[in-house]
C-alpha cells in the first residue's frame, strides 16, 4: 500500500520512539567505591564545604541514575528523616576506572569527571552536608530508597563516624544495612573518626575485586581532622581496571538524510555517537543485533547502500567483545517506480508514445524513463491489443503495467484484419497455421499445413477454395479442389478456404458440393445452449461441426435421414465470441452458418 510521505514521516517518528532505550541499568553492589571525602567546616565558604569522590569499577550507561544520601540507616530499616540526598545522572557512557568528584560551590552541587571530559548532572533534595562530627554516605541505584525488606538497590557506603551504631538514635549515627554485612568489603568504615580522608593512589591497577579491596583498606588512606588540611579531591588516581572487557557504548545514531528517508541506491551514512572502548570495530546488522552482518567500520561512521526499508542495528565487536549490545535505527527506503496505465484508441496508421499510455506513473525519488514494448500496430491488429508500458527509475528499478490500445478501422468480413490490408475478402486472413506470418488463405500449402475445417474429400486430402471469377465477389463460390489446383484459384483472384468463412462472411454459391441446404440455428445469439436443424436431408447423411474462427473444432456430430435431423450442443463452457457451424457430406461442405455466443 502506498502511503503519502507525510504519513511515512509520522510512522518513522513513532518507530524511533519505540526503539529508544529509556531504561537505565543498575550497578551491582560494590561496583562503585568512595575514594575521598571532606566534611563541611564552614557553610559560608565553598573552600570548606562538603565534597566527596568515587571511582567506577564497572561501566555505566547514558541516563543511568545514582543517589547519594548522608541520612543514617535506622535499625528498624529505612533512612532517618531530615538531612538530604543528591541525585546524579550520567550524561554519557563511562567506563570502569572513571573517577568523579561531587562538590558544592556557591550553594550549588556540581559533578566533575576527573579522568576525561563529561558533564553529568546532580540535584539536591533537602540539605546534603557531611558533618565534621561524624557522618556517612550511602549510594544506591535510581531514586527509589531501599527498604528493610528490599535493600538490593544499595551499591556502597562509607561510615566515617568511627563505627556503625546499633541503634542509630543520634543525628549523625547509622546502623549497617544487612546487605553490606552479607557482602563484606562492599562498604568502608573509617575508625577512628576523621573529618577528611583520601585514598593514597599507591595501588591503581588490578582486577576490580582487588581494586575495591585496596581502596577500602584503611592503611591505604590518608586522614586529617584540621580544617586547614583538607584533601585535594580534584586530583585523580590513575586507576585501571584489569581483566575487564568494556563493551562499546552508543549514545545515539543519525544518518545523512532527514527522517532517515532514502531512495533506492542512495548511500546511507550512519554516524555513531559513542565509543568502541575495548571493541575494535563497529558492525552494522540487519534483522537483529548480531544477526546478518552487513559491513564494519573502525571509525564512527558506517556506509551502506539503500535497498529496502527496515531496522538496522549497530554494535561494537572485536577485541574482547564477542557479544555486542546494539542500538537500532529505522530506515525507510522509498518504493521503486510505479507504472500506471490508461487505455487509448487510435486509428489505423497512427502510432502512439509512452506518454499516450501513461496514466500517472511516478517515482518518489528521482526522474524516470518510460518506454513501450511496441509503438505501432499493423492492420491485422484491429480491435483491442495489450501493450506493455515500462518505467525505469534512476537506480535501475523497473515496473510495468498493461494498457489496452484499440485499433480502429473498417473490417467488413470481421476477421480482425482491416479492409485496407484484407487479402482474402470474406475469407479469414487471421489463420496462420504454419506460423510464417503470411495469411494461409493466400498460399498454396501442403495439405498437412491446412486447418481441418478447410479440408474436404473422403480422405480429407482436398481443400476448400473460394473461386472468384474476374474479381467479381458476387460470383464467389466454394469448391472442393485437390491441392495441385489451389494455385490456379489463387492466381485467378480466389483464396484458400471456404467463401465467407469469417464471422461476417457468407457463402454465396457452391459448386461441386451438391444441393445446398439451409441450416436453422436457434437461439442465435445464445449464451448456454444451441439447437441446429436441417429441415430436408433428402436421404443424405453427414456431419455437423462447430468450430471457432481459427478452425479449431468444438463439436462434431453425425446426422442422417433416419435420425431427428437436428442436434443440440451445450455451450456453457464456451467463451463469448463468433463461431461457425458447418454441415459436410462425404467430407464436402454443404452448408455453413454463423453462431454468436454471448456471456
Amino acid at each position: 500500500m502506498y502511503l503519502p510521505r507525510s504519513k511515512r514521516f509520522l510512522l518513522l517518528a513513532l518507530s524511533l520512539l519505540l526503539y529508544r532505550n529509556l531504561s537505565a541499568q543498575s550497578l551491582p553492589i560494590g561496583e562503585l567505591v568512595i575514594t575521598g571525602y571532606n566534611t563541611t567546616v564552614d557553610t559560608d565558604n565553598s573552600d570548606f564545604a562538603s565534597e566527596f569522590s568515587f571511582v567506577l569499577l564497572t561501566s555505566v550507561e547514558t541516563g543511568q541514575v545514582l543517589s547519594f544520601t548522608d541520612r543514617g540507616w535506622l535499625s528498624t530499616g529505612g533512612f532517618r528523616a531530615g538531612e538530604g540526598s543528591l541525585t546524579l545522572s550520567f550524561d554519557a557512557f563511562y567506563a570502569c576506572s572513571t573517577e568523579f568528584r561531587v562538590y558544592k560551590e556557591e550553594n550549588s552541587w556540581k559533578v566533575e569527571v576527573l579522568s576525561e571530559a563529561g558533564s553529568p548532572t546532580v540535584s539536591e533534595a533537602g540539605d546534603f552536608s557531611l558533618s565534621s562530627a561524624g557522618d556517612q554516605i550511602f549510594v544506591y541505584n535510581g531514586n527509589t530508597e531501599p527498604t528493610l525488606a528490599d535493600q538490593s538497590a544499595f551499591v556502597t557506603a562509607i561510615q566515617f563516624a568511627g563505627a556503625w551504631q546499633s541503634e542509630a538514635t543520634g543525628p549523625v549515627e547509622s546502623t549497617q544495612p544487612s546487605i553490606f554485612a552479607n557482602n563484606p568489603g562492599t562498604d568502608f568504615v573509617v575508625d577512628p573518626h576523621f573529618d577528611h580522608g583520601k585514598y593514597n593512589c599507591l595501588i591503581n591497577a588490578g582486577a576490580t575485586v582487588d581494586l575495591r579491596a585496596n581502596i577500602y583498606n584503611l592503611s591505604n588512606w590518608g586522614f586529617e581532622n584540621a580544617s586547614s588540611n583538607r584533601f585535594d579531591l580534584g586530583s585523580p588516581c590513575p586507576f585501571f581496571c584489569q581483566g575487564v572487557c568494556t563493551a562499546a557504548n552508543i549514545g545515539g545514531i543519525s544518518t545523512n538524510s532527514a527522517g532517515n528517508l532514502f531512495c533506492p541506491g542512495d548511500k546511507i551514512t550512519f554516524s555513531i555517537d559513542g565509543n568502541l572502548n575495548d571493541a575494535s570495530l563497529w558492525s552494522l546488522y540487519s534483522g537483529s543485533c548480531n544477526g546478518e552482518q552487513l559491513t564494519t567500520s573502525n571509525s564512527n561512521s558506517i556506509e551502506w547502500t539503500a535497498t529496502k526499508s527496515g531496522s538496522f542495528y549497530i554494535g561494537g565487536l572485536g577485541g574482547c567483545v564477542t557479544n555486542p549490545s546494539c542500538m537500532a535505527i529505522n530506515i525507510t527506503v522509498e518504493d521503486g517506480p510505479m507504472a500506471v496505465c490508461k487505455d487509448v484508441s487510435i486509428n489505423l496508421g497512427e502510432s502512439f508514445t509512452p506518454a499516450d499510455l501513461d496514466g500517472g506513473s511516478f517515482d518518489n525519488c528521482a526522474d524516470f524513463a518510460l518506454s513501450l514494448d511496441v509503438n505501432s500496430l499493423a492492420c491485422e491488429s484491429l480491435g483491442d491489443n495489450t501493450i506493455l508500458l515500462f518505467i525505469e527509475g534512476a537506480a535501475g528499478q523497473k515496473d510495468s503495467c498493461q494498457a489496452i490500445v484499440t485499433l480502429l478501422g473498417e473490417d467488413e468480413d470481421c476477421d480482425g484484419v482491416a479492409d485496407e490490408c484484407d487479402e482474402c475478402p470474406g475469407g479469414n486472413d487471421k489463420v496462420d497455421n504454419n506460423k510464417n506470418d503470411v495469411p494461409d488463405c493466400t498460399e498454396a500449402l501442403p495439405i498437412e499445413d491446412i486447418i481441418e475445417a478447410w479440408r474436404c474429400g473422403p480422405l480429407l486430402d482436398s481443400v476448400f477454395v473460394c473461386h472468384i471469377m474476374n474479381g467479381d465477389l458476387t460470383s464467389a463460390q466454394t469448391e472442393c479442389r485437390i491441392p495441385d489446383e489451389v494455385k490456379e484459384i489463387l492466381n485467378a483472384g480466389g483464396y484458400l478456404g471456404p467463401c465467407g468463412n469469417t464471422p461476417c462472411g457468407a457463402i454465396t454459391n457452391t459448386t461441386n458440393l451438391g444441393n445446398p441446404l439451409a441450416l436453422q440455428v436457434f437461439p442465435n445469439p445464445t449464451s448456454n445452449r444451441v439447437t441446429v436443424e436441417i429441415p430436408d436431408l433428402t436421404g443424405m447423411h453427414g456431419q455437423l461441426t462447430l468450430h471457432n474462427t481459427f478452425g479449431q473444432i468444438i463439436y462434431a456430430t453425425s446426422i442422417g435421414p433416419n435420425g431427428p435431423g437436428y442436434v443440440s450442443w451445450d455451450l456453457v463452457d464456451l467463451a463469448a465470441g463468433i463461431y461457425l457451424i458447418t454441415f459436410e457430406n462425404d467430407r464436402t461442405m454443404i452448408a455453413q452458418k454463423k453462431l454468436v455466443v454471448t456471456k
